[in-house]
């Protein structure tokens, strides 16, 4: 075995056959000078081809560099995936990966051949090293076969995804269903998301828990609590005794909580939610007040539930010379409520969420400017990940900054977890905080926002929007409020259970 390679090269994707055609599916993965084969499947003759029983894929490529080989990875058992192994296998002594019902397939055709063969058995979700480039991890795929896979290959240049064949089946013979959630977690691996987030987002144990010795695990017990107590409080105005019974028998021992102490837990609910309410300056009715009808149906104050209201969009708001709207407000409360609404949903997206956030904070505030920057574990940097607004294209390319401690505003607000709000970028003590590549890159910024995304103690990122024109008007407390809100929702996703 060749030592694993750290520098980054092109990976190669080399098909032998299938695109294009139904039947062939042989595809070569080169990373450095190692080869992967993904599947090795025949083809059936046309009505034309007579005189012949089947068609192979042409494998003089591979076979002119056998030691280049490492493995052959199977997706799957249908004959356009496996069938074209006893004739390679029979030149070529190579591994042969696969599922358990795909490999009894090909032992059975490789029998029949009177060839052997190495068969490994791979198990979805437990990565195994193949040869010094590769390592590849099944993820679980329904198809009309069973045992059927997705393959992440993941090399030092990067992490390639094969899907195989498949069909979204909710309801497969077998009852394993697709891994979204994998696809899900390899997805943010992508975004360099830190492991500790994407393991919080992983699905609790059905049943009574156990306490965790990691406190990233409790840590997502309490986000799931806290997501199944706001299902009930959310869910009607009937009697909720069973439902609170049962939540406290999943969760009660993993966060000592008894019967008493959810109540006290429930009158702070209801005394921040009304302090809340009274920060934005909506008016909540008593507790023993009559309820309104849609507060009846949905057991929550209807000043919160999402309403069709008459809010005047950005673009034909009375705006304050600094371009933000008159009704910033507004704007923000139908965004905190649009992000609530989307969080309500089960097949929600992170990115579109923090998209949506983004989004929010632009037109509700009037920037020219906005982009949110997340941590690359690899260089420690922080990487503008999605931006929008002028020039937002060539800005967000160029909207870096390193993550070594440094005595700027953008690391103040990280390393103190503080919201900055900068009505005038020009006044000498600011100025002289700004960073040089801050100056360089957006020399007419004349009021801006930082807001830090920071979980337990960890900077991940952070929103960062500007004008280039002061803001005098500021930024008045019930706005604050809000903002505060819109961050604080998509850090409570990004922990959520």
């Amino acid at each position: 075995m060749g030592t694993p390679s750290t520098v980054p090269c092109m990976i190669r994707v080399i098909p032998l056959g299938g695109l294009g055609e139904i039947g062939l599916n042989t595809m070569v993965i080169e990373h450095h000078d190692e080869r992967l084969l993904i599947d090795c499947g025949l083809m059936f003759p046309r009505a034309d081809q007579l005189g012949v029983d089947v068609v192979l894929p042409d494998f003089t490529w591979v076979k002119d560099s056998p030691d280049s080989l490492k493995a052959i990875v199977l997706t799957h058992a249908h004959e356009d995936h496996v069938g074209a192994l006893p004739w390679l296998l029979r030149e070529l002594n190579v591994p042969v990966y696969g599922t358990r019902f795909t490999l009894a397939i090909a032992r059975h055709k490789l029998d029949e051949a009177g060839v052997r063969a190495d068969l490994r058995q791979l198990e979805p979700r437990h990565p195994v090293r193949i040869g010094a480039q590769f390592t590849v991890e099944a993820i679980r795929v329904t198809h009309s076969v069973p045992d059927a896979v997705a393959l992440a290959v993941t090399t030092s240049s990067g992490t390639l995804i094969h899907t195989g064949d498949f069909k979204l089946d909710g309801m497969p013979v077998d009852g394993q269903l697709t891994d979204l959630e994998r696809f899900g977690e390899l997805a943010l691996q992508g975004w360099k998301i830190p492991d500790a987030i994407i393991q919080a987002m992983a699905p609790l144990p059905s049943g009574e828990l156990r306490k965790s010795t990691q406190r990233n695990e409790w840590l997502k017990q309490v986000a799931s609590f806290s997501d199944a107590l706001a299902g009930i409080l959310i869910s009607g105005v009937g009697d909720k005794s069973a439902r609170y019974e049962k939540l406290l028998k999943r969760f009660g021992k993993v966060l000592e909580l008894d019967q008493a102490m959810l109540d006290d837990l429930l009158l702070k609910v209801e005394a921040e939610t009304r302090q809340m309410a009274k920060s934005m300056d909506i008016a909540l009715p008593e507790a023993n007040a009559e309820a309104p009808e849609l507060l009846k149906t949905l057991g929550v104050p209807s000043e919160f539930l999402l309403k069709t209201a008459e809010v005047t969009p950005a673009q034909e708001a009375i705006r304050y010379p600094s371009g933000k709207p008159h009704n910033a407000r507004d704007l923000l409360l139908t965004g905190v409520q649009d992000v609530t609404q989307m969080l309500t949903s089960d097949d929600y997206k992170l990115n579109d969420l923090i998209l949506l956030v983004l989004e929010t904070l632009y037109t509700s505030m009037g920037f020219r400017f906005a982009t949110v920057c997340l941590r690359d574990i690899s260089s420690g940097r922080y990487v503008a990940r999605l931006a929008v607004g002028e020039h937002y294209a060539e800005r967000q390319k160029s909207f870096f900054f390193g993550g070594k401690s440094e005595s700027d505003l953008f690391a103040l607000a990280l390393s103190n977890n503080a919201d900055v709000m900068i009505s005038d970028a020009m006044v000498p003590k600011i100025r002289s905080l700004l960073p040089a590549w801050h100056q360089e890159l957006l020399p007419d910024a004349r009021s801006f926002i930082i807001l830090p995304l920071v979980i337990q103690k960890k900077p991940l990122g952070l929103f960062y929007a500007d004008r280039a024109t002061t803001a005098d008007e500021g930024v008045p407390p019930d706005e604050t409020a809000l903002i505060k809100t819109l961050k604080s929702q998509l850090l409570a996703a990004m922990m959520r259970g």
